[in-house]
């Protein structure tokens, strides 16, 4: 191969590489499901994520769509048997299974960025479960009423305002 053709984005080697890495953060992804014993682990979450990236490489969207509902059907499976044996619906592992699909796909679209920060906060929220549940559970209603208005006003309000400053005789209406 050319090695002028390495460095175009769309080269084989750009391609083979963002499907190894897709393969690799699936792997990462499985790796806390996989310590918690849960069925599906770290080759079920590399091939899930790998699936994902090869769907996106061959450019077929029709593939792409069909790739996610049999892993969200897959998932379904799994919460089904979760309620049947243990007693309990736990949808943890299929939304993670999904995430890693859509982390397959971002990075075999070359948004690896996209990709990575995606698969390092679903690694965060999975590894630190015990200590969100702790957090969530010593909340007050004051909290959780005061932590919505604050999201309410940073991420709804705030990019509604117009942008630039405000002067002293246009606050006043005097412009």
């Amino acid at each position: 191969m050319d090695p002028a053709a390495a460095t175009v984005p769309g080269s084989l080697d750009a391609a083979v590489t963002r499907l190894v890495l897709a393969g690799a953060l699936g792997l990462f992804l499985g790796l806390e499901r996989e310590w918690s014993q849960k069925s599906a682990g770290i080759r079920t979450f590399s091939l899930i994520s790998l699936a994902g990236a090869v769907f996106t490489v061959i450019g077929n969207e029709a593939l792409l769509v069909v790739g996610a509902l049999l892993v969200v059907v897959q998932g379904t499976l799994l919460a089904i048997e979760g309620v049947l044996q243990e007693g309990g619906l736990s949808l943890t592992t299929s939304i993670s299974m999904l995430v890693a699909y859509g982390v397959g796909a971002l990075v075999a679209a070359g948004l690896i960025l996209e990709g990575v920060t995606v698969t390092v906060g679903s690694s965060l929220l999975l590894v630190l479960k015990r200590e969100l549940h702790d957090f969530a559970g010593g909340l007050t209603r004051a909290e959780l009423r005061s932590a919505s208005e604050f999201a309410i006003l940073a991420f709804v309000i705030y990019p509604l305002l117009p942008a630039g400053s405000v002067t002293a005789g246009a606050a006043a209406g005097t412009v």
